[in-house]
Protein backbone atom coordinates (compact mmCIF):
# COMPACT_ATOMS: atom_id res chain seq x y z
CA UNK A 1 0.00 0.00 0.00
CA UNK A 2 0.96 3.51 -0.97
CA UNK A 3 2.31 6.03 1.86
CA UNK A 4 -0.16 8.17 2.69
CA UNK A 5 1.16 11.39 4.46
CA UNK A 6 -0.56 12.43 7.74
CA UNK A 7 -3.32 15.07 7.31
CA UNK A 8 -6.61 16.56 8.39
CA UNK A 9 -9.95 14.55 8.28
CA UNK A 10 -13.09 14.98 9.23
CA UNK A 11 -15.73 18.27 8.64
CA UNK A 12 -13.25 20.63 7.94
CA UNK A 13 -15.91 22.10 5.50
CA UNK A 14 -16.16 25.74 5.67
CA UNK A 15 -13.51 26.47 8.06
CA UNK A 16 -11.13 29.23 8.82
CA UNK A 17 -8.08 28.26 6.71
CA UNK A 18 -5.83 29.53 9.32
CA UNK A 19 -8.18 26.96 11.67
CA UNK A 20 -7.03 23.80 8.54
CA UNK A 21 -3.04 25.63 8.53
CA UNK A 22 -2.62 25.11 12.26
CA UNK A 23 -3.89 21.88 12.38
CA UNK A 24 -2.25 20.20 9.68
CA UNK A 25 1.41 21.71 11.29
CA UNK A 26 0.26 19.43 14.29
CA UNK A 27 -0.70 16.07 11.61
CA UNK A 28 3.05 17.03 10.51
CA UNK A 29 4.55 16.81 13.89
CA UNK A 30 3.09 13.95 15.29
CA UNK A 31 2.70 11.94 11.85
CA UNK A 32 -0.48 11.12 12.72
CA UNK A 33 -3.97 12.52 11.26
CA UNK A 34 -5.70 15.01 13.46
CA UNK A 35 -9.86 14.22 13.06
CA UNK A 36 -12.30 16.65 13.10
CA UNK A 37 -15.63 16.04 14.71
CA UNK A 38 -17.09 19.16 14.87
CA UNK A 39 -15.95 22.06 12.64
CA UNK A 40 -18.59 24.61 11.72
CA UNK A 41 -21.61 25.02 13.44
CA UNK A 42 -24.61 26.58 11.66
CA UNK A 43 -27.86 25.20 13.83
CA UNK A 44 -30.34 27.73 15.58
CA UNK A 45 -31.89 28.16 18.09
CA UNK A 46 -35.24 25.90 19.00
CA UNK A 47 -36.77 27.89 21.15
CA UNK A 48 -37.27 31.38 23.95
CA UNK A 49 -36.93 34.91 22.21
CA UNK A 50 -34.09 34.03 19.96
CA UNK A 51 -36.23 31.38 18.11
CA UNK A 52 -34.77 31.03 14.46
CA UNK A 53 -31.46 33.09 14.95
CA UNK A 54 -27.93 31.28 14.13
CA UNK A 55 -26.28 30.58 17.60
CA UNK A 56 -22.76 33.09 17.55
CA UNK A 57 -20.44 30.82 18.66
CA UNK A 58 -16.52 30.12 17.68
CA UNK A 59 -17.85 26.89 15.58
CA UNK A 60 -20.75 29.47 13.99
CA UNK A 61 -17.74 32.25 13.14
CA UNK A 62 -15.65 29.02 11.19
CA UNK A 63 -12.72 29.35 14.03
CA UNK A 64 -13.17 26.43 16.12
CA UNK A 65 -12.72 22.66 15.84
CA UNK A 66 -13.46 20.18 18.18
CA UNK A 67 -10.57 17.22 17.43
CA UNK A 68 -9.09 13.88 17.96
CA UNK A 69 -6.01 12.20 17.51
CA UNK A 70 -5.07 8.53 18.01
CA UNK A 71 -3.88 7.18 20.70
CA UNK A 72 -3.88 10.64 22.25
CA UNK A 73 -6.39 11.96 25.58
CA UNK A 74 -8.11 15.28 25.97
CA UNK A 75 -5.15 16.84 27.95
CA UNK A 76 -2.59 15.15 25.63
CA UNK A 77 -4.13 16.78 22.71
CA UNK A 78 -4.91 20.47 24.02
CA UNK A 79 -1.20 21.08 24.66
CA UNK A 80 -0.67 20.31 21.12
CA UNK A 81 -3.22 23.12 20.42
CA UNK A 82 -1.96 25.65 22.30
CA UNK A 83 1.54 25.04 20.74
CA UNK A 84 -0.13 25.30 17.46
CA UNK A 85 -1.08 28.80 18.14
CA UNK A 86 -5.00 27.66 19.07
CA UNK A 87 -5.98 31.04 21.67
CA UNK A 88 -8.64 29.27 23.27
CA UNK A 89 -8.57 25.62 24.52
CA UNK A 90 -11.19 23.34 25.53
CA UNK A 91 -10.40 19.87 27.67
CA UNK A 92 -13.29 17.36 27.88
CA UNK A 93 -13.43 14.95 31.27
CA UNK A 94 -15.55 12.25 32.11
CA UNK A 95 -17.57 12.81 35.65
CA UNK A 96 -15.08 11.24 37.09
CA UNK A 97 -12.28 13.58 35.97
CA UNK A 98 -10.71 11.15 33.66
CA UNK A 99 -9.44 12.92 30.24
CA UNK A 100 -12.03 11.70 27.45
CA UNK A 101 -9.91 11.97 23.52
CA UNK A 102 -11.90 15.00 22.40
CA UNK A 103 -10.45 18.42 22.82
CA UNK A 104 -11.27 21.95 21.53
CA UNK A 105 -9.29 24.68 19.85
CA UNK A 106 -10.11 28.18 18.59
CA UNK A 107 -8.80 31.23 17.59
CA UNK A 108 -10.51 34.07 19.97
CA UNK A 109 -8.72 37.46 19.88
CA UNK A 110 -6.25 36.54 16.62
CA UNK A 111 -7.17 38.65 13.25
CA UNK A 112 -9.29 35.21 12.48
CA UNK A 113 -12.08 36.19 14.65
CA UNK A 114 -11.98 39.65 13.12
CA UNK A 115 -15.46 40.90 12.74
CA UNK A 116 -16.97 38.48 15.25
CA UNK A 117 -17.99 38.54 19.26
CA UNK A 118 -14.68 37.20 19.39
CA UNK A 119 -12.53 39.58 18.22
CA UNK A 120 -12.01 42.22 21.48
CA UNK A 121 -9.67 41.90 24.57
CA UNK A 122 -9.67 38.06 24.58
CA UNK A 123 -5.32 37.97 24.72
CA UNK A 124 -5.47 35.44 27.58
CA UNK A 125 -5.65 31.51 26.57
CA UNK A 126 -8.94 29.95 28.26
CA UNK A 127 -9.00 26.73 29.78
CA UNK A 128 -12.44 24.83 30.69
CA UNK A 129 -13.62 20.88 31.20
CA UNK A 130 -16.56 19.54 29.42
CA UNK A 131 -17.87 16.72 31.48
CA UNK A 132 -19.09 13.69 29.24
CA UNK A 133 -21.17 11.19 30.94
CA UNK A 134 -20.02 7.58 29.70
CA UNK A 135 -22.19 4.59 30.13
CA UNK A 136 -22.53 1.45 27.83
CA UNK A 137 -19.15 1.97 26.27
CA UNK A 138 -20.46 5.17 24.42
CA UNK A 139 -21.38 8.81 24.69
CA UNK A 140 -24.29 10.23 24.15
CA UNK A 141 -24.93 12.47 21.34
CA UNK A 142 -25.26 9.87 18.17
CA UNK A 143 -24.41 12.56 16.04
CA UNK A 144 -20.75 12.78 16.96
CA UNK A 145 -17.97 9.86 15.10
CA UNK A 146 -16.11 9.44 18.17
CA UNK A 147 -12.67 7.55 18.24
CA UNK A 148 -13.05 4.85 20.93
CA UNK A 149 -10.36 4.39 23.96
CA UNK A 150 -8.67 0.89 24.54
CA UNK A 151 -11.25 0.83 28.08
CA UNK A 152 -13.69 2.64 29.79
CA UNK A 153 -13.23 4.90 32.20
CA UNK A 154 -13.95 3.62 36.14
CA UNK A 155 -17.82 4.52 37.16
CA UNK A 156 -17.46 7.15 40.12
CA UNK A 157 -17.93 5.84 43.38
CA UNK A 158 -21.30 6.39 44.88
CA UNK A 159 -20.71 9.22 47.69
CA UNK A 160 -20.30 7.96 51.10
CA UNK A 161 -23.70 8.98 53.50
CA UNK A 162 -22.31 10.38 56.73
CA UNK A 163 -25.03 9.54 59.90
CA UNK A 164 -26.81 12.97 60.48
CA UNK A 165 -25.28 14.27 63.91
CA UNK A 166 -27.01 13.60 67.29
CA UNK A 167 -29.54 16.65 68.11
CA UNK A 168 -28.36 19.13 70.71
CA UNK A 169 -30.03 19.20 74.17
CA UNK A 170 -32.20 22.49 74.55
CA UNK A 171 -30.85 25.09 76.40
CA UNK A 172 -32.93 26.31 79.85
CA UNK A 173 -34.98 29.22 78.83
CA UNK A 174 -33.19 32.81 79.92
CA UNK A 175 -35.04 34.06 83.74
CA UNK A 176 -37.50 36.74 83.05
CA UNK A 177 -36.69 40.14 82.56
CA UNK A 178 -38.07 42.42 85.33
CA UNK A 179 -39.87 44.85 83.49
CA UNK A 180 -39.30 48.84 84.69
CA UNK A 181 -41.55 51.39 85.38
CA UNK A 182 -43.63 53.06 82.62
CA UNK A 183 -43.29 57.13 82.82
CA UNK A 184 -46.10 59.15 82.29
CA UNK A 185 -45.82 61.53 79.77
CA UNK A 186 -46.87 64.85 79.10
CA UNK A 187 -48.21 66.70 76.47
CA UNK A 188 -44.82 68.76 75.89
CA UNK A 189 -43.37 65.59 75.96
CA UNK A 190 -45.27 64.18 73.15
CA UNK A 191 -45.07 66.89 71.27
CA UNK A 192 -41.49 67.13 71.30
CA UNK A 193 -40.97 63.06 70.42
CA UNK A 194 -43.03 63.58 67.61
CA UNK A 195 -41.56 66.64 65.96
CA UNK A 196 -38.32 64.51 66.50
CA UNK A 197 -39.77 61.45 64.53
CA UNK A 198 -40.98 63.84 61.88
CA UNK A 199 -37.28 65.30 61.30
CA UNK A 200 -36.36 61.44 61.28
CA UNK A 201 -38.28 60.49 58.58
CA UNK A 202 -37.40 63.40 56.65
CA UNK A 203 -34.57 63.01 56.66
CA UNK A 204 -34.70 59.45 55.24
CA UNK A 205 -37.42 60.38 52.75
CA UNK A 206 -34.90 62.73 51.08
CA UNK A 207 -31.76 60.19 51.38
CA UNK A 208 -33.95 57.65 49.58
CA UNK A 209 -34.93 59.96 46.68
CA UNK A 210 -31.84 61.28 46.02
CA UNK A 211 -30.63 57.50 45.91
CA UNK A 212 -33.31 56.49 43.66
CA UNK A 213 -32.72 58.96 40.99
CA UNK A 214 -30.30 57.82 38.43
CA UNK A 215 -28.81 59.17 34.87
CA UNK A 216 -26.54 57.41 32.38
CA UNK A 217 -23.42 59.27 33.66
CA UNK A 218 -23.97 57.10 37.14
CA UNK A 219 -23.48 53.88 35.79
CA UNK A 220 -19.36 54.45 34.62
CA UNK A 221 -17.47 52.95 37.22
CA UNK A 222 -17.32 49.45 39.25
CA UNK A 223 -19.82 47.43 39.98
CA UNK A 224 -20.23 43.97 42.60
CA UNK A 225 -22.84 41.98 43.99
CA UNK A 226 -22.82 41.14 47.64
CA UNK A 227 -23.87 38.60 48.48
CA UNK A 228 -22.77 36.56 45.65
CA UNK A 229 -26.06 35.39 42.96
CA UNK A 230 -27.38 32.44 42.59
CA UNK A 231 -27.50 31.69 38.48
CA UNK A 232 -29.04 28.42 37.05
CA UNK A 233 -27.91 26.42 33.90
CA UNK A 234 -30.65 24.78 31.69
CA UNK A 235 -29.78 22.38 28.42
CA UNK A 236 -31.67 19.98 26.31
CA UNK A 237 -28.70 17.38 25.83
CA UNK A 238 -29.71 14.54 27.69
CA UNK A 239 -33.99 14.57 26.53
CA UNK A 240 -34.19 17.26 23.74
CA UNK A 241 -36.19 19.32 25.80
CA UNK A 242 -34.75 22.30 27.91
CA UNK A 243 -34.32 21.16 31.83
CA UNK A 244 -32.57 22.61 34.86
CA UNK A 245 -28.87 21.06 34.88
CA UNK A 246 -26.98 22.61 37.87
CA UNK A 247 -26.51 26.10 40.00
CA UNK A 248 -23.74 27.69 41.30
CA UNK A 249 -23.29 30.75 43.18
CA UNK A 250 -21.13 33.74 41.28
CA UNK A 251 -19.51 36.72 43.07
CA UNK A 252 -19.59 39.31 40.27
CA UNK A 253 -17.86 42.34 39.37
CA UNK A 254 -18.69 44.68 36.23
CA UNK A 255 -16.04 47.63 35.24
CA UNK A 256 -18.40 49.99 33.13
CA UNK A 257 -17.02 52.54 30.33
CA UNK A 258 -18.81 54.80 27.87
CA UNK A 259 -18.89 53.19 24.64
CA UNK A 260 -18.69 54.55 21.44
CA UNK A 261 -21.94 56.18 20.33
CA UNK A 262 -24.71 58.29 23.33
CA UNK A 263 -26.25 55.84 26.00
CA UNK A 264 -24.12 53.29 25.64
CA UNK A 265 -21.57 51.42 27.78
CA UNK A 266 -18.76 49.14 27.72
CA UNK A 267 -18.91 46.08 30.18
CA UNK A 268 -16.35 44.45 30.88
CA UNK A 269 -17.49 41.09 33.44
CA UNK A 270 -14.96 39.06 36.20
CA UNK A 271 -16.38 36.72 38.47
CA UNK A 272 -15.57 33.37 40.49
CA UNK A 273 -18.03 30.32 41.22
CA UNK A 274 -18.90 28.46 44.32
CA UNK A 275 -21.36 25.70 46.02
CA UNK A 276 -21.65 24.03 42.52
CA UNK A 277 -24.84 22.09 42.37
CA UNK A 278 -25.14 19.54 39.72
CA UNK A 279 -29.08 18.88 39.65
CA UNK A 280 -29.47 16.16 37.36
CA UNK A 281 -27.69 12.78 36.77
CA UNK A 282 -26.26 12.83 34.16
CA UNK A 283 -25.80 16.89 33.62
CA UNK A 284 -23.62 18.20 30.83
CA UNK A 285 -23.44 22.03 30.03
CA UNK A 286 -20.71 24.39 28.82
CA UNK A 287 -19.14 26.37 31.29
CA UNK A 288 -18.78 29.54 30.63
CA UNK A 289 -15.56 31.39 31.53
CA UNK A 290 -14.48 34.92 32.73
CA UNK A 291 -13.74 37.85 31.57
CA UNK A 292 -17.01 38.37 29.73
CA UNK A 293 -17.55 41.10 27.88
CA UNK A 294 -20.73 42.46 26.79
CA UNK A 295 -22.95 46.13 25.73
CA UNK A 296 -25.06 48.44 27.70
CA UNK A 297 -27.78 50.10 26.12
CA UNK A 298 -29.43 53.09 28.13
CA UNK A 299 -33.18 54.48 28.35
CA UNK A 300 -34.20 56.52 30.79
CA UNK A 301 -33.27 54.71 34.25
CA UNK A 302 -33.10 51.20 32.35
CA UNK A 303 -30.50 49.45 31.44
CA UNK A 304 -30.33 46.31 28.59
CA UNK A 305 -27.40 43.88 28.52
CA UNK A 306 -26.62 42.25 25.07
CA UNK A 307 -23.83 40.07 23.78
CA UNK A 308 -23.83 40.95 20.39
CA UNK A 309 -27.47 41.43 19.21
CA UNK A 310 -28.96 39.26 21.48
CA UNK A 311 -30.39 40.96 24.68
CA UNK A 312 -29.29 38.54 27.93
CA UNK A 313 -30.30 41.03 30.48
CA UNK A 314 -32.68 43.78 31.59
CA UNK A 315 -32.28 45.94 34.64
CA UNK A 316 -33.41 49.54 36.08
CA UNK A 317 -30.86 51.62 38.33
CA UNK A 318 -30.27 54.16 40.43
CA UNK A 319 -26.30 56.30 41.21
CA UNK A 320 -25.94 53.22 43.26
CA UNK A 321 -27.45 50.16 42.73
CA UNK A 322 -28.06 47.58 39.48
CA UNK A 323 -31.07 45.44 40.27
CA UNK A 324 -32.49 43.36 37.01
CA UNK A 325 -32.87 39.57 35.59
CA UNK A 326 -30.67 37.50 33.26
CA UNK A 327 -31.53 35.24 31.08
CA UNK A 328 -28.71 34.16 28.64
CA UNK A 329 -28.91 31.84 25.96
CA UNK A 330 -26.38 32.85 23.42
CA UNK A 331 -23.98 29.38 24.88
CA UNK A 332 -24.10 25.83 23.98
CA UNK A 333 -22.06 24.30 21.00
CA UNK A 334 -23.73 21.02 20.26
CA UNK A 335 -27.12 21.80 22.07
CA UNK A 336 -29.02 24.71 23.44
CA UNK A 337 -27.83 26.13 26.81
CA UNK A 338 -29.37 29.38 28.73
CA UNK A 339 -28.24 30.20 32.19
CA UNK A 340 -30.55 32.84 34.18
CA UNK A 341 -31.26 33.86 37.74
CA UNK A 342 -34.34 34.65 39.67
CA UNK A 343 -36.71 37.56 38.73
CA UNK A 344 -35.04 40.16 39.60
CA UNK A 345 -32.38 38.16 41.27
CA UNK A 346 -29.10 40.01 40.46
CA UNK A 347 -28.34 43.22 42.04
CA UNK A 348 -24.45 45.22 42.22
CA UNK A 349 -24.02 48.13 44.07
CA UNK A 350 -21.21 50.83 42.90
CA UNK A 351 -17.92 50.37 44.82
Amino acid sequence: MAYKPPQVIGKTDGLNPEVIKKLDAIAKKLGKDVKVISGVDSRKYLDGANKGKPKLTTHSHKIAADVQIEGMNSEEIAAELENAGFSGIGRYYYNDGTPTHTAHGDLRGLPAAKGTKFEKGLEKKYNWGYKWYYGEGKHYGNSIDWIPLKSPPPRPKPAEVKPAPPAEKPKPAPPAVKTTPTVKMNQTMLIAIILIALAIVAVILALSLSSQSGTPGDLAGTWRTFPPVTFTTQTDFDTGSLQDVESEKRDITWIITAGTSDGTFDIEEHYTASDVTHLTSPGTCTPEFSPQYYTGVVSGDRLTVKSGDVTVGEFSFTSSIITGTWNDDTWGMLYTQITYTAANGLTLTKQ
